[in-house]
């Protein structure tokens, strides 16, 4: 079941420990979980799955993170949850930042494009 809501305690408790095995995330600390306000939770059976978190920009929305905890990856889970996501935000325009090739996967297979052109500040 995918729903959109607040995390709960124990789904950023989990959260936190799952992130320890991304390198594709930077770690993100159990408050600044619950200041996310627009979260999409993917549970089966009352069992926490992942989140996709979701950030309304301007013009844009941004979508991502998207965690799926290890022991549901490869389920087809994660395709779910932002296929979730993109049918409830189709009028907006979407952009996804993420150097997780399985994300990026998931990402194409919906339709997304890949962008290579960006700008940076030279430091």
């Amino acid at each position: 079941m995918i729903t959109k809501r607040a995390l709960q305690r124990h789904e950023i408790d989990i959260l936190v420990k799952e992130l320890r095995r991304f390198p594709h995330i930077g770690f993100i600390n159990a408050r600044l979980w619950q200041t996310f306000q627009h979260t999409y939770v993917a549970t089966v059976n009352g069992d926490f799955v992942g989140v996709c978190v979701v950030f309304p920009l301007k013009n844009w929305t941004k979508i991502g993170p998207l965690i799926i905890c290890k022991k549901h990856q490869g389920k087809g889970y994660g395709k779910a949850l932002l296929a979730q996501v993109v049918n409830d935000l189709y009028k907006r325009k979407l952009f996804i930042g993420s150097s997780n090739p399985r994300v990026c996967t998931i990402a194409a297979d919906l339709g997304f494009q890949k962008e290579t052109s960006f700008f940076r500040i030279p430091f």
